[in-house]
């Protein structure tokens, strides 16, 4: 902008002196026809510019600077007219103008370097000499991609040290020139070397499994997959390392990275979130102190502690649920303290664990056979049949856990602390319970005298019922949350985001049979539930308390799954990727 009121001050000074042509600013640029426009919009071509500069005189030449790999204006442009006072006219009268919006900046150019005019840039043998003139002086690094040589004429002139040094775009008087070169050799002879071995091991590989017509075994029947899963282009899965059409998916991580992933994965989710496990299951029965199967007296229910600031067969409200947890809390730290809080923990992470590692495994295992059936794991049905295959696999794990763990969070409100022998009798309190593995021994012990081992599956398919739609959701919101940015293993604020909306929409769909589950896992739900089967147990709760009975605890559900499976995901999908 300085310089465009320069010029117009100069135009005013010689109109004020009335100045001849001779003594004129303009006189200094008398030999060259060209001038030079600045702040040009960038909507305008060469024929705008021809049409809007050639009122003042024939224009014989321009040259729109442009990018050399977008093609897009660089905002200004050098003009020549055929007559030389064309360019005073140009400058007089376009300086500062506007144009389009944008002010102009018209000056003469003297001594213009630009290229030769009346040129056919049409001539392919033309752009061939300024190609070769370009590579000649650019390194082939700073080139645009559509000017860089082909790797054919590339490994002709790799062998020859100028050659290399100019593909390098080393200076030719750099003192270090010898050893870049050499350096560089050496490292593209070590790679060229290294490929040649992976390809030759993979060769030898490859006929190796194809030549064998042996009965297939399980590490055959492994690779097998694996090679089916890596070979069904165009559609890689999601999640994998190729996200391009075309691009190779990511195979299984090996056993020890899942081992160490379900370890960590479950320890901290389980430990940190199992109080709040305690309450939901204490939420969603009917009365959670009425005698069960390990609990045979009379005690004090959570009922009587309450009185009538909550009415458990008939909290359903937000409100109302809140109330009730932070009663029942409240109710187990007095009673039995931190104790009351982590009964069960240890039947939990000794279920969890193994259950983990079979349940992610089977998951991924499934998502790459059906995406490579369905040649894609986009499709939500790969996510919500893998979910579902993992869940009644991992349910040989997860289910006796859940029925001891139940149970034993059950007693938690009680008011008494009992332990069940080999007799069946009770012992008197304990001041310091030993909850974790006394109890549970007896729990187990108990059940399995009394109800035999199915007695550890109870509700087994009633589980499957509650978890395969959960899996189902979660692993589809979950997976779709993932995609929407790259490399999302990397970010766990990310992953925990994904799990937090994943895991909350499924524990409030789900909740409806957990309910169920819950009450016929424990039977505790009036005393009499241990011997109705599952559907029985569904009507009385249909017909005691209407279709909100299935709704009671969805807080405490949702309170506890939301932390539970989102710190287990992302633990396992953040370990799992470090190695």
């Amino acid at each position: 902008m300085n310089v465009i009121k320069e010029i117009e001050r100069l135009n005013a000074q010689e109109l004020f002196k009335d100045l001849s042509h001779s003594a004129s600013w303009h006189a200094q640029y008398q030999d060259s026809a060209y001038i030079f426009a600045g702040g040009v919009p960038f909507d305008l071509n060469e024929g705008d510019l021809i049409a809007v500069f050639s009122q003042w005189g024939e224009i014989v030449d321009v040259h729109l600077a442009r990018d050399r790999s977008s093609g897009k204006s660089k905002g200004f442009c050098f003009i020549g007219y055929e007559d030389q006072r064309s360019t005073v006219l140009a400058v007089d009268n376009f300086n500062g103008i506007c144009l389009l919006g944008r002010t102009i900046r018209v000056d003469h150019c003297a001594n213009y370097k630009g290229e030769r005019k009346h040129r056919n840039e049409d001539d392919d043998e033309y752009h061939a000499r300024q190609l070769e003139k370009r590579r000649a002086v650019v390194p082939i690094h700073l080139l645009p991609p559509d000017e860089r040589p082909s790797e054919d004429e590339t490994k002709e002139v790799s062998d020859n040290d100028s050659e290399m040094g100019r593909l390098l775009g080393i200076d030719p008087d750099d003192p270090m020139r010898d050893y870049l070169i050499a350096e560089a050799k050496a490292r593209k002879k070590k790679k060229s070397k290294k490929e040649a071995k992976k390809n030759k091991k993979k060769h030898k590989k490859h006929i190796k499994h194809t030549d064998d017509d042996d009965d297939a075994s399980p590490k055959r029947i492994e690779i097998a997959l694996r090679n089916q899963s890596t070979c069904a282009p165009p559609f890689p899965p999601p999640g994998t390392v190729g996200t391009h059409p075309g691009a190779p998916p990511s195979t299984m991580p090996p056993v020890y990275q899942t081992v160490i992933a379900s370890v960590v994965a479950s320890t901290i989710s389980r430990i940190s979130t199992h109080p709040l496990d305690t309450l939901r299951t204490l939420a969603q029965l009917d009365n959670p102190c009425t005698p069960t199967p390990i609990n045979d007296e009379s005690f004090e229910t959570l009922d009587d502690t309450l009185g009538d600031t909550a009415q458990p067969s008939r909290a359903y409200s937000l409100r109302e649920q809140w109330t009730r947890i932070a009663a029942t809390y409240t109710h187990i730290m007095r009673r039995d303290g931190i104790n009351g809080l982590y009964r069960g923990v240890a039947i939990a992470l000794l279920g969890q664990i193994p259950g983990t590692f079979v349940y992610m495994n089977t998951y991924m295992l499934s998502k790459q056979v059906l995406g490579a059936w369905f040649r894609s794991s986009d499709l939500a049905a790969v996510h919500l049949a893998s979910g579902a295959i993992a869940e009644v696999i991992g349910g040989v794990f997860f289910t006796p856990m859940e029925v001891v763990k139940s149970r034993m969070q059950a007693t938690a409100a009680a008011s008494s602390y009992h332990t069940v022998q080999s007799e069946g009798d009770a012992v008197p309190p304990d001041p310091a319970p030993r909850f974790v593995w006394a109890h549970t021994v007896a729990v187990i012990s108990h059940t399995v005298k009394t109800e035999g081992v199915c007695g550890l599956y109870r509700g087994y398919w009633l589980s499957l019922l509650v978890f395969i739609p959960y899996s189902g959701l979660f692993f589809v919101i979950y997976e779709f949350l993932k995609q929407l940015t790259d490399n999302a293993t990397r970010y766990w604020w990310y992953l925990i985001l994904c799990g937090l909306v994943a895991s909350c929409v499924g524990a409030v769909v789900s909740n409806i049979p957990d309910v169920v589950k819950t009450r016929y896992q424990v039977g505790a739900s009036g005393g009499s539930e241990s011997a109705k089967t599952w559907w029985a147990l569904w009507m009385d709760i249909y017909r005691d308390e209407g279709i909100l009975g299935f709704v009671k605890g969805a807080l405490a559900r949702a309170l506890w799954m939301m932390p539970h499976t989102t710190i287990s995901m992302a633990t396992f999908d953040y370990v799992v990727h470090l190695f």
